[in-house]
């Protein structure tokens, strides 16, 4: 028997958006404090999911993130995390995805519950479709925002689609100073 717990784990403006229109995320700057928390979060996490969009933008800056002179040691150590943890990209779309991924065609929800069943540890979802399909099927155990001090009025809620109310359970919580960023990490009752 394994014990996988799956984990949404989703920067968000304080009004509940992921993204402002347009797939914007440029409002997500976290100070260094919080980008190395990201980054322990990322390390500790055994395979991580992906809906094809988030992945897209992901791969689009992350493999080559870390060989810029100027970035940070934050970013530097997030991007050797992300190319070499494992991947699993969930899309009808892809003909191929690069680098440590796999791409998973078909019901998310049915390939989701099959990696948990066969997984230890930490799995995260990225993505507010994916993740939102995934609550649906009652397969997130945990969530964690990392809330800004931002408004950003429309654009892409935390969740969409999500038909039914889930409760939560308050496990953690943690002020990073410099940005003002709080991480609010639930657990979903059930």
């Amino acid at each position: 028997m394994t014990n996988a717990t799956l984990l949404y784990a989703m920067q968000v403006s304080l009004d509940g958006f992921m993204e402002a229109p347009g797939h914007d995320i440029s409002w997500t700057h976290p100070d260094p404090e919080a980008h190395t928390y990201m980054n322990e979060m990322e390390a500790a996490t055994v395979v991580s999911l992906y809906g094809r969009r988030l992945f897209e933008l992901m791969e689009s800056f992350w493999p080559t993130a870390g060989e810029d002179p100027n970035a940070p040691p934050e970013v530097v150590q997030y991007a050797r995390i992300w190319r070499e943890s494992p991947k699993v990209v969930f899309s009808n779309t892809l003909d191929a995805v690069t680098g440590n991924a796999r791409l998973v065609r078909g019901d998310a929800a049915e390939g989701v519950a099959r990696i948990k069943r066969e997984t230890d540890g930490l799995i995260t979802v990225g993505g507010a479709h994916l993740a939102a399909s995934l609550m649906r099927a009652e397969l997130v155990d945990q969530i964690e925002v990392l809330v800004y001090p931002v408004l950003i009025g429309e654009g892409t809620p935390l969740l969409p689609e999500l038909r039914d109310r889930v409760g939560l359970e308050l496990e953690a919580t943690r002020t990073f100073q410099q940005s003002g960023v709080v991480s609010l990490r639930y657990r979903v009752r059930r």
